[in-house]
């Protein structure tokens, strides 16, 4: 008996021991997935980071109205053509190529000026009409970049805005007035 009694305290001591083992283990475990989960968090931000710093900004935007002559019209009932000026930034995070620039011009009223309704981007996960749209050449240094809208519609007098659209992302917004 006295051999059951030593052998039942012997498994005892070791289960207490195991045990404690178990929660120093678990604990340490736990600990280890509290600082995956804060590395990989810390990794999205800083994918995050490098996404917004390799996104294209444009800068200067500059709307001019022209004549059929492509002289400056001053009466909304003259323009024959709207020219876009705009730079994109240097930006050496951004992927280097071939890149499409999308312009969509809202009109006061907010619809969007287009030629073909089956003129359309990606953006934010759906497909939006674009006005006009260029490809350029892009090497991570400035570019000016122009682009015309030929009007064959009637304008109304009013504000209009122009977005500037590359690779899925806004890079530049601008209000222009028309007036009679």
């Amino acid at each position: 008996m006295r051999e059951y009694v030593v052998q039942i305290d012997s498994l005892n001591a070791l289960n207490v021991q195991l045990r404690s083992e178990n929660k120093v283990v678990t604990q340490r475990y736990a600990e280890e997935q509290q600082k995956t989960s804060a590395l990989v968090e810390e990794k999205k931000e800083l994918i995050n980071k490098v996404v917004l710093a390799s996104i294209l900004e444009a800068r200067s935007i500059t709307v001019e109205t022209l004549t059929d002559k492509g002289r400056k019209a001053t009466r909304i009932s003259k323009i024959a053509q709207l020219k876009f000026n705009f730079i994109i930034n240097k930006n050496i995070s951004a992927a280097t190529g071939e890149k499409y620039i999308y312009l969509r011009i809202l009109q006061p009223d907010e619809t969007v000026l287009v030629k073909k309704n089956d003129n359309v981007f990606l953006f934010e996960n759906k497909y939006i009409s674009f006005s006009a749209r260029r490809p350029i050449e892009y090497e991570g240094e400035e570019v000016p970049v122009t682009i015309y809208w030929d009007v064959e519609e009637f304008l109304h007098p009013g504000t209009y805005r122009a977005d500037l659209f590359a690779d899925g992302y806004i890079i530049g917004s601008a209000k222009f007035t028309l007036n009679d």
